[in-house]
């Protein structure tokens, strides 16, 4: 499998606490020996994964990361937390670029369904806008009906 794809089963392994990143690594070490395929691709995700183990909380961040990024723009912080002057998290926002204080909040029926979410979500976005940061909000159909106009939207919003 490729290493894209094996980052997205590692995630997903480590979201559901079946494996860790230092586990991967220690199975890796048991199992790999020259010569031997099959270990390469892993061996090249430890090596990129071990100094940023963040997991996105749904697969659906790292899919759009991924997209972004094979676009060319730049790549965002998964799962950034915006904290208030006190260090109070204000927003875990899905993609960041902290630097600009621009953010990107995906919104999949998972997590974002009911009025209860619904409003905690304006909640908290228009607290973090209240710190200057700028917040898009993106749909699960713009990512699978229209990923070249989420590229454009990408691009123009990380370039105003």
């Amino acid at each position: 499998m490729s290493v894209r794809t094996l980052e997205r089963v590692a995630e997903s392994a480590i979201r559901q606490r079946h494996t860790s990143w230092t586990r991967l690594l220690h199975c890796l070490m048991r199992h790999s020996i020259q010569g031997r395929t099959g270990c390469g691709n892993l061996r090249k995700l430890l090596e990129r994964r071990l100094d940023d183990q963040t997991i996105p909380l749904s697969d659906f961040s790292r899919l759009v990361a991924n997209l972004l990024v094979d676009a060319g723009l730049p790549k965002p912080k998964l799962e950034h937390r915006i904290e208030d002057g006190g260090g109070r998290l204000v927003l875990q926002t899905d993609l960041a670029w902290p630097l600009q204080k621009k953010a990107w909040e995906l919104d999949g029926l998972a997590f974002h369904f009911g009025r209860t979410e619904i409003e905690r979500d304006k909640r908290k976005r228009n607290a973090a806008k209240a710190l200057g940061w700028n917040i898009q909000e993106i749909l699960w159909s713009m990512y699978i009906d229209q990923p070249k106009e989420l590229i454009a939207l990408a691009r123009s919003f990380l370039t105003s």
